[in-house]
């Protein structure tokens, strides 16, 4: 290919990180940094059967680029499956976005049915906050994004056995939703 062409590369395994996540669908994935953060979804089970389950694991895949970046592709990941301790439930089909230091995650099928939670991740210190439920109905698949600089946080449409078009905001300095 040409100049703008697509081209697969195969990274570099860094040796001092652990394996790369199991195939999932249904997670959600946002960039901090240099770092991809990769949460829940669902996956094998690995009986053999088919069967799936949701998680609520968690992993930071670090990007290095070779010193002549751009001119060489050659890059290293490196893997970290993130011990947080206490955190939300698992599921799949929710949504997560950055903001600062913060990840922010919303929603998504869980294993007692769709939830409407909100939860910060602080990715300095690896920890999770409970931030409450919105009143929004449970539902996976919502858009989440950031407004007014990081200020608000909103939740958009999603299914909640129907397609919605429903929206509610949540006022991070004030740690309620609107």
């Amino acid at each position: 290919g040409g100049a703008g062409a697509w081209r697969w590369v195969s990274p570099e395994v860094a040796k001092d990180g652990c394996a790369a996540p199991p195939a999932r669908l249904g997670h959600a994935a946002a960039t901090v940094g240099r770092n991809v953060y990769v949460f829940g979804g669902r996956a094998s089970t690995g009986g053999g059967d088919g069967a799936v389950a949701d998680s609520d694991d968690m992993y930071r895949i670090e990007v290095v680029h070779s010193p002549h970046w751009p001119f060489s592709p050659e890059y290293t990941v490196k893997y970290t499956r993130i011990d947080y301790g206490a955190g939300p439930c698992a599921r799949s089909y929710h949504a997560m976005i950055p903001s600062g230091h913060h990840l922010y995650l919303f929603g998504g099928c869980g294993p007692a049915g769709r939830l409407a939670d909100l939860h910060r991740f602080d990715t300095r210190f690896d920890t999770w906050t409970d931030l409450g439920t919105s009143s929004l109905s449970g539902r996976g698949g919502a858009a989440l994004m950031s407004l007014g600089g990081g200020d608000r946080i909103a939740a958009v449409a999603g299914f909640a056995g129907r397609e919605t078009g429903d929206s509610q905001t949540y006022d991070v300095r004030a740690g309620e939703w609107d």
